[in-house]
């Protein structure tokens, strides 16, 4: 923003989205079986089973985005509120011209979503860029000269290293991550000069979930950075002495 100012705007919105009785079943039943099994410490869960833990964040995630990604549930039984909302959006979109760039950090739902573009939009141009793509230059090639409605589906990591997607109008990031630099890494190599038209990145999440808690902690994570690194004295004064304790650990 300081030294391209000559680039088009970018606008950021987060979505909440609701979960589907579906999902909030399978939810609810791993929450519950995690109070049940690990009780309310888990700094004490964290060092007896931190593999259990994590595995357990990773479901609640998976359950955020689609049912269909719970390795006991059919993988062709989709259910999922981003899921609807983002097939809802994606038609008028590609009727009105525009490219859809979609992230997720993982591809077994870039895999479902592709499954159900093609279903839904059959002649729609349709890419995909993951930590498996060879030949990265390829889609990135394809998205780019491609004239009209276009979709492509990126993991977040493979998108956000040493590729160029500028011509991207809509960017959907459809599960938060930990650390917002990676989105953010992800973000600059689409509005970077070159873009000439205005981007609209909506990031997807289920309110009152752990996505949501991801949110906070990613805002969290900006504060303390702008008020360390970027040296925002605002930001600075709203760090808790938990944060400092942190920094200083």
């Amino acid at each position: 923003t300081e030294v391209a100012k000559e680039l088009p705007p970018k606008l950021e919105t987060d979505l909440p989205c609701p979960l589907t009785e579906e999902q909030r079943r399978e939810y609810r039943i791993l929450a519950e079986g995690a109070r049940e099994e690990h009780g309310d410490d888990l700094g004490l869960a964290m060092k007896r089973a931190p593999t259990h833990v994590f595995s357990l964040l990773t479901r609640l995630r998976q359950v955020s985005c689609d049912v269909a990604l719970l390795p006991w549930r059919n993988s062709s039984e989709y259910s999922g509120g981003k899921t609807e909302l983002l097939l809802g959006k994606l038609p008028d979109l590609i009727q009105s011209g525009y490219k859809a760039l979609i992230f997720s950090q993982f591809t077994s739902y870039l895999k479902i979503l592709r499954k159900l573009i093609r279903k839904e939009l059959p002649d729609v141009e349709l890419f995909e860029l993951t930590g498996s793509t060879r030949d990265r230059g390829t889609p990135v090639k394809g998205f780019e000269e491609a004239s009209g409605g276009t979709i492509m589906l990126a993991s977040l990591k493979a998108g956000g290293l040493g590729v160029t997607l500028r011509t991207a109008d809509y960017v959907f990031l459809m599960d938060p991550w930990w650390n917002p630099a990676v989105e953010y890494q992800a973000m600059d190599r689409i509005h970077r000069l070159g873009q000439h038209r205005p981007m609209t990145v909506t990031r997807l999440f289920i309110a009152n979930s752990i996505e949501d808690r991801i949110l906070r902690l990613q805002e969290k994570k900006r504060l303390i950075f702008e008020g360390t690194v970027g040296q925002d004295k605002a930001a600075l004064a709203r760090l808790t002495e938990e944060d400092l304790r942190f920094l200083f650990s």
